[in-house]
C-alpha cells in the first residue's frame, strides 16, 4: 500500500473527527468515571495525532529525499553512457588520454573526466594539446629530434 501525505492528512482529520465526538460525548455523560475514561482516550489521540503529524513530516523528508537520489542517479546514468563511448590510451609522446571511439575522432581531457566532465582537448602546438577547462596540456605526439 502506498502511502502519501494526502492519506495522512485523511487519517488526521479522522482522528480529530473521533476525538471531538468523545469531547461532545464526555459533556452527555454524568458520572466521574466515564469522563475520566474518555479523558484518557482523548489525550491518548492526541497523543496519536501528534505521532501521525510526525511521521507525515518525516515521510515527506524521506520522499525529498528519494526524488533527489532518483535526479542523482539519472544523472549517473547518463554520466556512464557517456563515459562509455571513450577508452584510456596513451599517446605516442606518453601521456594518458581519453579518445572517442566513434566519430569525430577527438581526445577528452583526463583531469576532468575524474570529476565527471566531457572536455575535448584543443590543439595547442604541433605536438600538444590542452584542456579548455582546466587548461592542462598534454603531449600527443613525440617532437622530431633535430640532427646537426
Amino acid at each position: 500500500m502506498m502511502i502519501d501525505p494526502l492519506t495522512i492528512t485523511a487519517g488526521i482529520s479522522g482522528i480529530k473527527f473521533i476525538s471531538d465526538a468523545l469531547k461532545l460525548k464526555k459533556d452527555l455523560v454524568g458520572d466521574d468515571e466515564s469522563k475520566e475514561k474518555i479523558s484518557d482516550a482523548l489525550d491518548k489521540l492526541d497523543d496519536t495525532k501528534g505521532m501521525v503529524y510526525d511521521l507525515r513530516d518525516e515521510l515527506m523528508r524521506i520522499q525529498a529525499e528519494n526524488a533527489l537520489l532518483k535526479k542523482e542517479n539519472s544523472v549517473f546514468s547518463g554520466w556512464e553512457e557517456s563515459f562509455n563511448k571513450y577508452e584510456l590510451i596513451e599517446t605516442s609522446a606518453g601521456a594518458m588520454v581519453y579518445k572517442f571511439k566513434s566519430k569525430p575522432p577527438h581526445y577528452a581531457c583526463t583531469k576532468c573526466m575524474v570529476k565527471k566532465e566531457i572536455h575535448i582537448l584543443q590543439k595547442w602546438n604541433s605536438y600538444d594539446v590542452m584542456c579548455i577547462n582546466c587548461k592542462n596540456i598534454y603531449d600527443i605526439d613525440v617532437a622530431p629530434s633535430i640532427n646537426f
